[in-house]
């Protein structure tokens, strides 16, 4: 009785296996939601091809057929995202705009072809693409030092940032680099710690140029540079006053008198510089002065301007010199107002234009 009982147990277990793997085999058909995209295929010189869908946000639906396992199994794969790559897949590989049968494309897909599915339609069927080219162009470096006095020159490694971009905004800078230049500016926690002056080498963080900020698949591959400078000894940022002091052509002297207003005619700036030139500046025995000056043309004398943008000078026992390089000048109001007045004899009246 035993023996019967376990070779009918043994029948309906092979049965049932039978069953289990006839359902596994037996054809069916499902819908299956996917996304898919197009991914860039890099190129020679760090470049790339990269591919634009336009009007679709890579989700689509297929219609697949195949055994329950195989739809099953497709149903798993399609749960990641599938990566389309120009010149794989009938996916094309020049620049330029296309209409892509994602349903041919999907068929050649490595991917679905493993999982046994037949994909009997997609949804949408086609979409529109744009296949871009993009290159690296090599940008100077300019380094800015806010706040820092320096001896000589900063030297930046490298020399030049690699930026990658699309073609149409890259081919001008080849042709003319100096046209945008890559930043490197430390930040101010390393300019408070440069400490005493010297030799100083920090690395910095890049920043694209202003022209490409925001830009579309503008990419700055070169992320960090050194930065290797001197700064000078002795700095210190000391508030002055400084008279305008006003500057007509030789053959205008006498023609015109300018009347600078009352509140613009000493200007508060903050001037950073060594400590010998400040030193300088601050005593009064030294023959030096820093002055605003207000340089007029003939041509503004004539229109009566009533105010300009000033510029700054060293009044060394009373003649005008050129600052020094090492002084920085930041004035609180960089333009005064005044009045022109005719000492000629002639009419008032502002000239016509």
């Amino acid at each position: 009785m035993a023996e019967r009982v376990q070779g009918f147990i043994l029948v309906s277990l092979i049965a049932v296996m039978i069953w289990l793997a006839a359902e596994a085999e037996s054809l069916g058909t499902t819908s299956v939601p996917a996304r898919v995209t197009f991914a860039g295929l890099e190129i020679a010189d760090e470049g790339r091809l990269l591919v634009v869908a336009k009007d679709w946000d890579g989700t689509v639906t297929l219609d697949l057929r195949g055994s329950r396992a195989s739809l099953a199994s497709a149903r798993s794969t399609l749960e990641s995202r599938v990566d389309l790559l120009p010149g794989v897949a009938g996916v094309p590989t020049e620049v330029g705009e296309y209409q892509v049968d994602l349903l041919n494309v999907l068929q050649q897909s490595e991917k679905l072809r493993g999982t046994g599915v037949t994909i009997e339609s997609v949804s949408p069927r086609r979409v529109s693409i744009e296949i871009r080219e993009l290159i690296v162009v090599p940008l100077t470096i300019h380094a800015e030092l806010p706040g820092v006095l320096v001896q000589g020159e900063v030297v930046a490694a490298p020399e030049r940032a690699r930026v990658r971009m699309p073609r149409a905004n890259g081919q001008p800078l080849l042709e003319n680099p100096s046209s945008a230049l890559v930043v490197a500016q430390p930040t101010a926690q390393q300019i408070a710690a440069l400490g005493d002056a010297g030799l100083k080498s920090i690395p910095v963080t890049l920043a694209l140029p202003e022209s490409l900020r925001g830009k579309p698949n503008v990419e700055l591959l070169t992320r960090t540079a050194t930065l290797t400078f001197t700064t000078q000894s002795g700095v210190r940022t000391e508030t002055l006053s400084a008279p305008v002091w006003t500057l007509t052509p030789s053959l205008e002297v006498g023609n015109w008198v300018v009347d600078v207003d009352p509140g613009d005619q000493l200007l508060t700036v903050k001037v950073t510089g060594p400590n010998a030139i400040m030193d300088r500046l601050r005593s009064a025995s030294s023959g030096d002065r820093l002055v605003a000056v207000l340089d007029l043309s003939s041509d503004e004398l004539d229109k009566r301007i009533e105010s300009k943008p000033v510029g700054f000078a060293l009044l060394r026992n009373g003649a005008p010199i050129a600052l020094p390089d090492a002084l920085k000048i930041e004035p609180s109001a960089p333009t005064v107002r005044f009045t022109i007045r005719s000492e000629r004899g002639e009419s008032a009246e502002v000239p016509e234009e």
